[in-house]
């Protein structure tokens, strides 16, 4: 299974720290004393030097010459899981502060010379990175110091927990070089959140702030290998004055996030019959007499497009389970298709919403992701807003839904027992937003409103509109 050049580099990283803590005993004690760090010590970058090389631009290209946003999607939450590591008590440093690294260069190194860990390749191409990048030299030497002295407890368990809206804030050229940064910026008891910021400069201004493309903001959670339970990471005290405000900030939507939870479940509670009903008026006309239904209208199931996929090995992370990125990746490009053929010409990404990782998905299981054009917004006709539902379902289909199964889990470190059900669940929700081009709005391209036909659709509706004004 191909995956991206950064995603296979960060990987390598991974896999080497891992190759070490093999020699920890699973039955060693847990973590009870914390290291306390700084936001800095978890920073690191990545370039892609796509003004120059010609191949790495070529694996990033769509059609219409513009970045392939699932495959950095598909980047970002790599990047963001090697810092998240980085911060966990047996890992003090992996690359280092700041480490700037040229892609193709590295998976080229990789084929022809067997190197074995990422590390090693950032030391034989240091002094080009340094010439050809100032702020490497700014970041000090790479700390050689991958773990701590004390290496007897049992190593953690990572595990992506959600993902923060992601605004892209201007179009992502691949003929300019582009550099993804990223630290943990906040730490509670078990969980911490990395924020990275994806920036291409502009010859238009010469303002930084202009430069940032897309901000994102992962959330992981510690897990103890053993017991599953929660476990207690590694602190961070922020030192300068932009640490402590990003510090507030996390802080900040940490509670928002509670707040809208409860203030959600009240608000869907308060008028639903009546906003179903208006809702489902027009979709009942579509049903019961098409022939007099609005021709600038369409039922939200002719929307729907949807593929099924087997979880390979190939696609697991270092646990054994199948790679959040690959997920965010599989969904954004049919989420892409889904507003392509709605649309009738090639649309614009915009922003995908919150995600939350609401159940694993495992090596064997059966993976089925559902989309459709859920609700439009057409106020402003200029730039029409298609919002896309995708769901992935996975199931076992040899095994009956009224009973639960023993199922070999394949990991890195051996196959262990776990269990799942064959009845289907949902496992993620995504949250799309697209518009159409200038060129098609001025071509006439017309853009129809979706409608819904059933009472589930329109809750569904109901519920992201409420999500959406939170």
């Amino acid at each position: 299974m191909y995956h991206s050049p950064v995603t296979n580099a960060l990987w390598e990283a991974r896999s080497s720290i891992f190759e070490k803590l093999s020699s920890v005993s699973s039955d060693g004690p847990p973590q009870s004393e914390l290291i306390k760090k700084t936001p800095s010590q978890s920073r690191t970058s990545i370039l892609y030097k796509f003004s120059d090389d010609f191949v790495l631009r070529e694996q990033y290209r769509n059609p219409w010459n513009e970045i392939r946003m699932g495959k950095l999607l598909e980047d970002l939450d790599a990047l963001a899981g090697t810092i998240s590591y980085k911060d966990l008590r047996n890992l003090i440093s992996v690359l280092g502060k700041i480490v700037l690294l040229d892609l193709f260069r590295l998976s080229r190194l990789k084929d022809q010379r067997k190197i074995w860990t990422l590390r090693r390749i950032i030391y034989d191409e240091a002094d080009e990175l340094q010439e050809n990048d100032s702020e490497f030299l700014h970041s000090g030497t790479i700390d050689q110091h991958c773990y701590s002295n004390d290496g007897t407890t049992r190593p953690l368990l990572l595990v992506t927990a959600s993902v923060d809206k992601m605004v892209l804030k201007k179009p992502i050229r691949v003929d300019t070089d582009l550099k993804i940064a990223g630290a943990v910026k906040w730490v509670g008891r078990s969980s911490m959140e990395i924020q990275l910021e994806v920036t291409q400069s502009s010859k238009e201004t010469s303002n930084p702030s202009d430069s940032v493309a897309l901000v994102a903001n992962f959330t992981f959670v510690a897990r103890d290998s053993t017991t599953g339970k929660s476990a207690l990471v590694n602190q961070i005290i922020p030192e300068t004055e932009q640490e402590k405000m990003l510090w507030e900030e996390a802080e900040e939507r940490n509670k928002m996030r509670k707040q809208k939870r409860v203030q959600y479940k009240k608000e869907i509670e308060d008028g639903e019959v009546d906003r179903l009903k208006e809702l489902l008026s027009e979709g009942r006309i579509f049903c019961d007499m098409p022939a007099l239904a609005d021709r600038d209208s369409i039922l939200i199931r002719e929307t729907c497009l949807q593929n099924s996929l087997i979880c390979q090995p190939q696609q697991r992370n270092i646990h054994g389970r199948i790679f959040g990125g690959f997920l965010m990746r599989r969904a954004f490009e049919l989420a892409f298709a889904t507003a392509y053929a709605f649309a009738g010409s090639a649309p614009c990404f915009l922003e995908v919403d919150h995600v939350d990782f609401l159940r694993p998905v495992d090596v064997g299981n059966f993976l089925r992701l559902k989309s459709c054009v859920l609700y439009m917004e057409l106020e402003n006709m200029d730039q029409p807003l298609i919002n896309v539902e995708v769901v992935a379902h996975v199931t076992r289909p040899e095994f009956s839904s009224q009973t639960e199964q023993p199922l070999s889990l394949w990991l890195d470190h051996g196959v262990v027992e776990g269990f799942v059900e064959g009845k289907e669940k949902v496992s993620n929700k995504f949250y799309f937003t697209f518009t159409i081009g200038p060129e098609a709005v001025k071509n006439g391209s017309r853009i129809r409103n979706v409608v819904p036909a059933t009472e589930e659709e329109a809750r569904r509706v109901i519920e992201r509109m409420d999500a959406e004004s939170l």
